[in-house]
């Protein structure tokens, strides 16, 4: 449940199936709320690492 090779929809099949819990839309919403917001925080580690390396005068290659 905790891999980042499954997908949402794949989470939530495993939640459904294996597990027997219903799911509900609204707790869909929320498991997608909290993958995109730790989409974010890698986007954003993403950003601030590169901003550093130019910073530091690193070039892109």
């Amino acid at each position: 449940m905790l891999s980042k090779k499954l997908s949402q929809s794949e989470k939530l099949n495993i939640i459904e199936k294996e597990y027997d819990i219903p799911l509900e839309e609204d707790l869909r919403k929320d498991v997608s709320v909290m993958c995109n917001l730790s989409q974010g925080i890698v986007d954003d580690t993403k950003a601030e690492i590169i901003l550093n390396m130019f910073k530091k005068g690193y070039t892109l290659e």
